[in-house]
Order: C-alpha cells, then structure tokens, then sequence
C-alpha cells in the first residue's frame, strides 16, 4: 500500500485528488504508484536534472556550478520538486524521489 511507501500525506493527497484513489494504495510494490506520480507529477527535463543531484547528496551551491545556473534557479527548481511532491524537506524529497524513482 501507498501507507507502506511511506509516502508523504501531500503525495498521498495529490493522488486521490487526481482520481486515483483505490489504485494508488493497491501495489505494495509501489510499481502502480510509480506509474500513476509520472502522470500525475511531471518533473521537468531540468527539474529531474536538479533532482538527480539532490538524490546524489549535493549541495545547492554544487547543483548550480555543475548546471552552470545559479543559486536562485537552482532553489526556484527545488522549491518546486517540492511542491509537486508535497514535501517541505530535502530529505522527505530525496526519499520520494528515490522510492518513486522520479529522477
């Protein structure tokens, strides 16, 4: 179940509010709500890239030097991973983005 992902309440909402309410909790795999986030949550191409770092640890800072952007997008692409995934932490995103493997 979606309950045994762990997945933040806000993800949980989003998904019920876009229609999938039995399913989204249905695979213990997690394989149906991977599925249904990429529908549901679509990262851009350099939101994903952002969010690859992120998974890898780096810092803000790193993420901008290494995409050659600055630190004001760098937080603008992270504070909206954030809102997409329903988290409020870098740590509650690493772990959605790992178990959903959105990046």
């Amino acid at each position: 179940q979606a309950r045994e992902l762990g997945l933040p309440a806000g993800l949980k909402r989003r998904l019920a509010d876009a229609g999938h309410h039995d399913s989204a909790t249905t695979d213990a795999s997690g394989l149906a709500v991977c599925g249904m986030v990429g529908e549901v949550f679509r990262l851009s191409r350099k939101e994903k890239q952002v969010a690859r770092h992120l998974i890898r640890g780096a810092t803000s800072q790193e993420i901008a030097e290494r995409l050659f952007v600055s630190l004001s997008t760098i937080k603008t692409h992270t504070k909206n991973i954030y809102a997409k995934l329903g988290v409020n932490k870098r740590l509650q995103a690493v772990e959605v983005l790992m178990k959903l493997d959105l990046a």
